[in-house]
Order: structure tokens, then C-alpha cells, then sequence
């Protein structure tokens, strides 16, 4: 068991060694990868970085198991794999991973390196155990962000968002939260992304910086940029050590964040308005809350960002932006391979590469030297791997592969190199890459005139110092004509940015003011619209009541027109009778009956020659021949009641102020209509009381004293919902001056009943109303059902409380599926609240 565990941690111990020299690689590739890219292909730079954290985490785990797969021997120091007798290994690329004797290394050098490697794994395991832990708490706090202090934004943005899904091609199942724990937008989640914004995030900026940001934040969901950020954690936590890993991680994050910029601008989001809104975010939420800013000032990726976005592309490029890093890869590099190397043969250890590119701007891995090649003096710049060089029309030159490039170098005196001129521009604008790029080959190249120059003096000790000195002199000019001229470049390059500046200054200000006139021409415009709808409600109002007011007139015409008949009648029944003397004055109630198939008055037999003519006054007045027929007059009324021969049904016909007392019978057929007498399946029979006669051409209808002392019908409640949504007397926009009744909510098709018994009335399908049914109940009372979505009854249709009338809609001008329920008195509408039972 300890054999194991000794022999785990040295593989392990291993791994990390190797792991440097992997990840010099590693990041060595990425910046190859960048050069070549420059500043474009921003979501390809971050596909080939982290496929390279990916390989680096692979050749780890692949050096792990090969050391675990070897046999162990126990020799001083730990457990070491055994090797197979083979000590020459055939190149440096197939032989780094191949597993050495430590002894071989420990008899070099008198230094046994597998001492430390059970120790480095004991400082990884270590490492790795605090940030596994850190990650940890990290992702419970990011997921409980997803349930503590979140709430639904507001319709409108809700509507806005689901646009926003539309236009980049994701699911319905991603939200957008409001949370009060977070200070910017952050994204969330995989399977179930969700979008976290603060509240100021939404009311404090425009809404087209607002959809720039959110469809930002989408691209990282279209990416899959949460899942792939997980994995980079996961690697960042196995090779904490290496610094080349959060090097390739930190650029990988920078290009993540430019590639979502991309993404949104593609969709036809503004740059302006991505610049602003990321602009503003940094103001309001500080640097952490800016996803790819790692420090203050105009070096920061949230500046390079914005100055992309506007369409500048930086001039400072990843390896001048940051040499230290290369430093201390080479440094690595260097480090790892000498331990390796000094295990490795003599005849593989200074194995020399194909193709070799001097450094340009580090002047701490070359030296200048004067060499005696082919028989004269030659200077050379010897690099730190051993190589030598010579500048020749000026290009460099490895003397040790070209040795013929000895005879092409001049043998006078030296020439000072020429200094780079501005001439290189791209797109329009300086290149100041390129430039930069002469610059430092300039600097070199000068460098080695000089110590040519030290060379040509030493040779040719006949030259005067005053020719010396001219010699320097010229030199120095030529520096200080460069370095003028690289002033006044980065002269025209601020001024530039400046101009850059202040036009986009200029055009963020023109364009407030467009948008401020836009947004007045559009409150102007919502303003008008809604003064027109008000305007068409009213008329649309106004036209409801003038034709309820010309059904009412209607009807009143007809009932006016059939009174006027019936007083005829009556008058004619009275000048009949008092003629034919069977009664003595206007004055006197006559009572006519059917008896023995003869009429009857107050018991007189009416003659037969004389009857005809009562027959046909009768008839008019609705009175049949039957036994159970009787007719009586008064001067102010007439009475008629006609009954069946089973007695079980009767109709009642009253005009004026006839008092009589109403029976109920008894039916068992189905629900008739006769002549203004209504009969229902309970047995109970209604007889209307109907108004007295006009006494003149303007006449008006008077109520029975009946009908005055009748208390008012009992309502119930139109539906089976209780859910009142509008109460009457509530003011809004949506109402002329105020509800005039309640608005109950249902689901589509839900059944509208009668809230009393009554007489269909109305039935009609409107404009603002919609499907509307309005039932005449008694004592002057009306009920009224708007936006229906399906009528089930007709006009003169008689219904009992709690028939199914119709169905629960949203018809004509409404908000949603819900029923209008108004309650009329004598016209006037009252709260129907205190009524309904």
C-alpha cells in the first residue's frame, strides 16, 4: 500500500514537471494562433485556445498514466519507474514524454530529482484541494441566485425578450429574471439558461441599449459559453501552477466576450448602442460586474472592446502588450528542458530546429561578438540557444547553415541602417503594428551597425578621431531622426483616436436629439390615437343608446297602436250594449261570459241576430268562444281570460287599471308562448301587467298599483365565477366616465345564465359590445350581458333564472374573455352588487 501510494505520487510529481514544458507549448501555439489572426476571427481565437487548455489537460493526465504504467524499482529517494535499458532516445519530440532513470540524472549531475517529486505532488494535491473548494462554494452561491430575490419583469419586457429568442434562434424555455443580488447582467445555467438583470438595468437605460446588452448576453447561451466556462474552471483547478494556463484562459475569456459582441451586432443590433450600454454598466456596477475588464484605464479589454466595436482596432498586439509573458515561458521552457536534457544523451542534447526567428524586441537573449570566419574579422549576433547571425542586405542570416554569406558582406566601412518611414496603412488607417514591428527591427539592426562599427575602429586604427567622431555623430542623428519621427507618429495616432472621439461624441449627441423628437412625435401620436378612440367609444355609445332608444320607441308605438285598438274596441263593446239596452250607462262594468253557446251579459242573454256583431268586437279583442271565456269592461279597463277545456292552462289579457288576482296552474307540456301570457314547465304562470291606454297623441304608460307595490326581482349571479374583475362606478381609460356595471372573468365558453326570470328583449352582436343580450325582467328592471362569445336564445324569448343563455366570450372591445353584467332600472343603470343573491 505505501509502494503504491509512493509510487502515485511520483507519477504524479512527474506530471507536473512535464506539465510546464507542455504548457510553454501550449501558449507558445495560441500566440502563433493570434499573430496570425491580428484582431479578427474573435470566436475562432477562443475555439483554438480552448482546444489548447483541452491538449494541456490531456497531455497531463496522458503523462500521469504513463508513468503509472511502468514497473517500479525501489532505489534511494522513492519508488522510480524501471527503465528498459534504453538510454539513447531517438529525437526530443518522441522522447519528452518517455519515462528516464532518475540515477542517470543523479550521476550527472549528483542530484536525484525524483526526491521532489512525491513533494510537488503533495503541493499539488494541496492546491488543488483549497480551489476545488473555492469552485465549489463559488457555483452553490451562482446557483442560488437563481431562486432568492428573483421576480418576473414586466409584461412588456417579457414580450420583448420573447422577440429578442426569436431572432437568435433559442428555445421559449429561456427566461429573463429581475434579482436583487446581482448589480449587472450575468447569465446562468445550461439545460435551463435564465438572463439575471437588476431592476435599475432595465428602467435606467434606453430600451435599444438594454436589447444590445440582452442579446450580448444571449450569444454567450447560443455558444454554450456557460458549459465551456465550466470545463475552463475545471482545467484552471488541475493546472493552478502553470501561469502560460491562465494566460491562454484570460485571452480566451477577452475573445469569448468580442465574439458575443459579433454575434449581437449581427443580429442588427447598433454598435453605438452596445458601446453606450457597456459603457454604462461599467459606470454603474464598478469592474467586477465587467465580464471581460481586468484593470482601470484605457488598457483595459472593456476600452479594447468598445474602441473594436467603434471600429478601431488596437494597435498593440498580444506579444507587446505583454512581454513578461513570454519571459517567463521562455524562462520555463528553458528551466524544464535543461533538467530533461541534462537526463536526455549527449548526442540529443542540443538538437537544432528547422527554422529559427530571432527576437525582435527582447534585447536581453542576444549578444553582439566579433568572430575570425574565412579569414577576417566578421561581427555576429549569437542568440542564447548558440546560433549565429549576421545581417546581410539587410536580412539576417545563420552563418552556421549559409557559411557563403561571409563573402557577401561589404568590406568597407559599415552603413547606419535606414529608419523606417510611416508609409504602411490598412483599411484607411495607419498601421501601427507594422510599424512598430520596423521600429523594433530598426533598433536591432542599429544595434549591430554599432558594434560593426567598434569592429571597423578596431580594425582600422588609422582613422582620426575627429572622423570617429563624425562617424558617431551620424549615427546619433540617424536615432534621433527615428525616434522624432516615431513621436510624431504617435502624434498622429492620439490625434486620431481624438478625432475618432469626439465624431462619435457627435453623433451619440445627434443622435438624442433624433431620438427625443421621436419619442415626442410618438407620445403625440399615442395621444391622438387615444383621444380618437375616446371619440369613437362616445359615438359608438351615443349610436347603442339611440337605437335601444328607437327599439323602446318602437315598442311603446306598438303598444300604443294595439291600446288605441282596444280602446276602439271597448268603446264599440260599450255603444253596443247600451244601444241594444243591456246596460244602462259608460258608467257601468259589464260582464261578458260564454254560457250554452250563447254570450251572456251580467247574466242577460245577448240575441241571437245581435250576437254576430259582439262576435267580432270580441274576436278583435282576443276572446274566444269557449265556456271558460270571460270578458269584463270597465270605462278605464278591460279584462279577458281565456282557459283551456282541461282548465290546467289560461291566458290572461289586461288593459288599464283591471285589478285581478293572478292563479297558478298547473302544465306538464312543454314551454309555450300565448299572447302576452308566458307558461313554464314548473307550473307557475307570470301574467305582465300591462299600462294603461294613452288618453292622447303624446300618450305615456301608468303601471298598475300592482306593479308599483311590486318589490324589485331576485338577481342571481350570471356565472359560475365569483372572480369580479371591474366593480361598477370604477374610472379608467378604458370607460367614457365610469363601469356601469361588473365584469366577471372566465375561461372562453363557460356558461352565461339568467340572472332573473324575464323576456328576451334584445339580441344583438356590436361593435364595442360585442355579442349582447338585454332581458326585460318585471317592476322595470333590465338585465344586460355584453361580449359573449355564442347567443343561445332569441328575441320575445322567455327565459327563468338560471337558464344558459349564452357563453363567456371576448367579442367586440374587450380586454380578455369575461361578461359585462349591467342592471337597469326604468333605463337607468344601478350597481348590481346588493342585488345579486
Amino acid at each position: 500500500m505505501g509502494q503504491d501510494l509512493t509510487h502515485f505520487l511520483d507519477s504524479l510529481g512527474w506530471a507536473v514537471i512535464h506539465s510546464l514544458w507542455q504548457g510553454v507549448v501550449a501558449l507558445i501555439t495560441v500566440v502563433m494562433l493570434r499573430v496570425a489572426l491580428g484582431g479578427r476571427l474573435p470566436a475562432l481565437r477562443h475555439a483554438g485556445q480552448f482546444i489548447a487548455l483541452i491538449a494541456c489537460l490531456g497531455a497531463f493526465l496522458w503523462t500521469l498514466a504513463i508513468y503509472l504504467g511502468q514497473p517500479v524499482n525501489i532505489v534511494e529517494g522513492g519508488a522510480t519507474p524501471i527503465t528498459t535499458g534504453q538510454t539513447d532516445i531517438p529525437s526530443l519530440l518522441t522522447g519528452l514524454m518517455t519515462p528516464f532513470d532518475p540515477s542517470t540524472m543523479a550521476a550527472q549531475t549528483g542530484f536525484n530529482i525524483s526526491r521532489i517529486t512525491p513533494i510537488l505532488a503533495c503541493f499539488w494535491a494541496l492546491g488543488f484541494a483549497v480551489l476545488s473548494l473555492r469552485y465549489a462554494f463559488a457555483f452553490g452561491q451562482v446557483q442560488q441566485l437563481r431562486t432568492l430575490g428573483v421576480s418576473m419583469p414586466s409584461p412588456h419586457w417579457q414580450k420583448q425578450f420573447a422577440r429578442l429568442l426569436r431572432q437568435s434562434d433559442l428555445p421559449k424555455n429561456v427566461k429573463l429574471l429581475i434579482s436583487s443580488n446581482v448589480n449587472g447582467p450575468m447569465t446562468l445555467g445550461f439545460f435551463k439558461p435564465i438572463v439575471l438583470v437588476p431592476m435599475s438595468f432595465l428602467s435606467g437605460l434606453p430600451a435599444d441599449e438594454v436589447e444590445a446588452v440582452l442579446m450580448h448576453e444571449l450569444a454567450h447561451i447560443r455558444r454554450h459559453d456557460y458549459a465551456l466556462n465550466l470545463i475552463q474552471t475545471a482545467i484552471k483547478t488541475v493546472l493552478f501552477f502553470h501561469p502560460a494556463i491562465h494566460i491562454i484562459s484570460r485571452w480566451a475569456d477577452q475573445d469569448r466576450e468580442q465574439a458575443c459582441d459579433d454575434l449581437a451586432v449581427s443580429q442588427g443590433r447598433d454598435p453605438l448602442a452596445l458601446i453606450r450600454g457597456l459603457a454604462t454598466l461599467r459606470l454603474q456596477s464598478g469592474p467586477a460586474l465587467t465580464m471581460a475588464a481586468n484593470g482601470t484605464g484605457e488598457d483595459t479589454p472593456l476600452m479594447t472592446r468598445l474602441t473594436r466595436l467603434a471600429g478601431h482596432t488596437p494597435s498593440k498586439s498580444p506579444l507587446k502588450a505583454r512581454p513578461e509573458y513570454i519571459v517567463m515561458s521562455v524562462l520555463s521552457m528553458l528551466l524544464i528542458g535543461s533538467v530533461y536534457l541534462g537526463s536526455s544523451s549527449s548526442a540529443n542534447a542540443h538538437p537544432v530546429p528547422e527554422e529559427y526567428e530571432h527576437a525582435k524586441a527582447d534585447k536581453h537573449n542576444y549578444t553582439f561578438e566579433t568572430k575570425r570566419l574565412n579569414g577576417r574579422n566578421v561581427t555576429v549576433k549569437v542568440t542564447e540557444d548558440g546560433r549565429r547571425w549576421v545581417l546581410a542586405n539587410g536580412s539576417w542570416v545563420d552563418i552556421d547553415k549559409s557559411p557563403e554569406v561571409i563573402g557577401r558582406l561589404p568590406r568597407a566601412m559599415p552603413q547606419p541602417p535606414e529608419p523606417p518611414t510611416p508609409s504602411t496603412y490598412k483599411n484607411g488607417k495607419f498601421d501601427s503594428d507594422s510599424f512598430d514591428k520596423k521600429m523594433n527591427q530598426f533598433e536591432v539592426d542599429l544595434e549591430y551597425f554599432e558594434a560593426d562599427m567598434e569592429r571597423y575602429f578596431d580594425e582600422n586604427k588609422h582613422l582620426s578621431e575627429r572622423e570617429q567622431e563624425r562617424i558617431e555623430e551620424e549615427v546619433e542623428r540617424q536615432v534621433e531622426r527615428a525616434e522624432r519621427k516615431a513621436e510624431r507618429i504617435e502624434e498622429r495616432i492620439e490625434a486620431e483616436q481624438d478625432r475618432i472621439e469626439a465624431k462619435i461624441e457627435r453623433a451619440e449627441v445627434e443622435r438624442e436629439r433624433i431620438e427625443e423628437r421621436a419619442e415626442r412625435q410618438r407620445e403625440r401620436a399615442q395621444e391622438q390615437e387615444e383621444r380618437a378612440e375616446e371619440q369613437r367609444e362616445r359615438a359608438e355609445e351615443r349610436r347603442e343608446r339611440a337605437e335601444e332608444q328607437r327599439e323602446r320607441a318602437k315598442e311603446r308605438a306598438k303598444r300604443d297602436e294595439k291600446h288605441t285598438k282596444y280602446n276602439e274596441l271597448r268603446e264599440t263593446l260599450y255603444g253596443y250594449l247600451i244601444n241594444d239596452g243591456l246596460i244602462s250607462s259608460r258608467t257601468e262594468k259589464a260582464s261578458l261570459r260564454y254560457v250554452h253557446n250563447h254570450w251572456t251579459v251580467n247574466g242577460k242573454a245577448i240575441p241571437s241576430a245581435k250576437e254576430g256583431k259582439y262576435c267580432g268586437v270580441l274576436s278583435g279583442l282576443g276572446a274566444e268562444k269557449s265556456t271558460l271565456t270571460k270578458v269584463e269592461i270597465t270605462p278605464g279597463s278591460t279584462h279577458i281570460v281565456n282557459e283551456s277545456k282541461s282548465g290546467k292552462q289560461s291566458q290572461h289579457i289586461t288593459f288599464g287599471e283591471f285589478n285581478h288576482t293572478d292563479k297558478t296552474t298547473h302544465v306538464h307540456n312543454e314551454t309555450k308562448v300565448h299572447k302576452g301570457r308566458h307558461v313554464h314547465k314548473n307550473g307557475k304562470v307570470h301574467d305582465p301587467v300591462p299600462p294603461v291606454p294613452p288618453v292622447s297623441p303624446q300618450s305615456y304608460i301608468h303601471k298598475t298599483s300592482a306593479e308599483v307595490n311590486m318589490p324589485p326581482p331576485s338577481f342571481a349571479w350570471p356565472t359560475k365565477s365569483r372572480h369580479i374583475t371591474a366593480k361598477y362606478g370604477q374610472t379608467g381609460k378604458l370607460w367614457e366616465t365610469y363601469h356601469h356595471g361588473l365584469d366577471f372573468k372566465g375561461n372562453t365558453g363557460a356558461p352565461v345564465f339568467a340572472s332573473a326570470d324575464g323576456t328576451v328583449q334584445l339580441v344583438t352582436t356590436e361593435k364595442n359590445w360585442g355579442n349582447r343580450i338585454i332581458l326585460e325582467h318585471a317592476s322595470g328592471y333590465q338585465s344586460l350581458y355584453g361580449h359573449m362569445d355564442s347567443l343561445a336564445v332569441s328575441r320575445g324569448q322567455y327565459v327563468k333564472a338560471g337558464d344558459i343563455i349564452g357563453g363567456v366570450g371576448s367579442t367586440g372591445k374587450s380586454t380578455g374573455p369575461h361578461l359585462h353584467f349591467e342592471i337597469r332600472k326604468n333605463g337607468q343603470t344601478i350597481d348590481p352588487a346588493p342585488l345579486l343573491k
